[in-house]
Parts: structure tokens; sequence; C-alpha cells
């Protein structure tokens, strides 16, 4: 392990986002890190969405919106997505919400990139420093009802073909599976190794993963989410 993040968790997928994008902010600032105690960050991830969220239609953070809070905060921030494509909910208009915060982003000076190669480009960015990355969670933990999460991809080691994670979730996971494992050797084993090959193919699949209207009435689903991290920088 050559990177050592603050040691803040959450406690509903919703928080995640802000939770995360938090940890880096800290990160890059140089706080402390005091590794037997850990800060539960979920009633300020609440009170960050409140801001976050006054006008999203869905109400959980979105890519823009978790950029801007760290551009706010004084941080570099790039945005690397797959191709030029906003989420998309027929009933709740989040593909027009989705470009106002774009707009907003990149007039902050927030830095936008599209490539189709987006495993090299993490491969590329995973080296310079930790990466905000929305993944779902029921495929990486093989985990009934886990949700979309957004986690930290922390390292990549080489020797032995495996991705490093933090999930600020991480004490609600079970132990291990094959796919899987808390490291040893870290405090509180909260850090979590996967196979390289296994997490990427997890993260490709997010990308065919359906959502279903709230609207009792309408049977229609959605596949509305692609490949795409942060990258946050001093």
């Amino acid at each position: 392990m050559k990177r050592n993040l603050p040691h803040y968790t959450c406690r509903k997928n919703k928080q995640t986002g802000v939770t995360c994008t938090k940890i880096l902010i800290d990160y890059y600032n140089n706080v402390p890190v005091y590794e037997k105690k850990i800060r539960d960050l979920s009633i300020y991830s609440e009170d960050v969405n409140r801001k976050l969220l006054k006008n999203n239609p869905w109400k959980t953070p979105i890519l823009y919106d978790l950029a801007l809070f760290a551009k706010e905060e004084g941080l570099n921030v790039e945005i690397y997505k797959e191709k030029d494509s906003h989420v998309k909910d027929p009933l709740k208009n989040i593909e027009e919400y989705s470009r106002e915060r774009e707009k907003k982003c990149l007039e902050l000076g927030v830095k936008e990139n599209f490539n189709e190669d987006m495993e090299t480009k993490l491969g590329e960015w995973i080296w310079g420093g930790p990466l905000l990355l929305y993944i779902n969670a029921n495929y990486l933990y093989k985990q009934a009802n886990a949700g979309f999460i957004w986690l930290i991809v922390l390292e990549y080691n080489k020797e032995r073909d495996e991705i490093i994670v933090y999930d600020p979730l991480y004490y609600t996971r079970l132990p291990e599976t094959r796919s899987w494992l808390r490291i040893e050797n870290t405090p509180k084993r909260r850090y979590i190794s996967f196979r390289r090959g296994f997490f990427l193919e997890c993260w490709r699949k997010t990308t065919e993963t359906p959502i279903y209207s709230s609207e009792l009435r309408v049977k229609k689903s959605v596949k509305p989410f692609i490949r795409e991290f942060i990258a946050i920088t001093k």
C-alpha cells in the first residue's frame, strides 16, 4: 500500500458520493490520517447533499454535482466519460439537469474528456492518484441489494494484478469471496482488493443495468449509466 486516505465512513448509498469526494479533498489538503478513529460523515454528507441537490430531480448526486463540490473547495477536477452522453429518465428531466450542471462545471474550469477506452484511461490515471468512480455494488460484492455506490479506486498492484479500493460503506460488506477480500495488513482491514479483470467486468456491467420508474403505472426501464470517473488533484 502506497497511499493512505482519511478514515471516513457513511451509512447510506446516497451519501457515498459526497463522502468519497470529501475524502479526496482532505487527502490532497494533507489532512492527518487517524487510523484508529473512524469519522462518520453521514450527517455532513446529508447536509452537503441538501445544498448540492436543490434542483436535482433524482435527489442523488450525479458526476457533475460532485465535480462542482470538489471545484468549489479549490481543487483541480477532470471528468472522464466513455462518450458524450447524459443520464436519461423521461419522467424526471434528469438529462436537462445534467446538461445544466455540465455547463456550470465547464464555466468553472472543470476539464471534461471523452474516450471509449475507459479501462486504459483508468489505468493511466491511477498511477497519479486516487479516483472517484460509480459502480453497481450488487455485481461488485455479489451481494443482493447492495445498490449503486461511489467508491475510491486507490491503487493498482501490478505484481498481484489487483485493484485496491476504499468503500465508505466497507463495514457493511461480507467478509470476502473468491473475487474480493479485505487487505489484512491495513488498519481495520478497511481497504479492499479486487482481481483487476473482475473489477473491470463489474464496471462494464454497470452500464447494462436497467432501472425502472418509481411511477407504478409506467413499466418502462432505462439504462442510464455509462463508465465515468472523476480525477481530483491539488
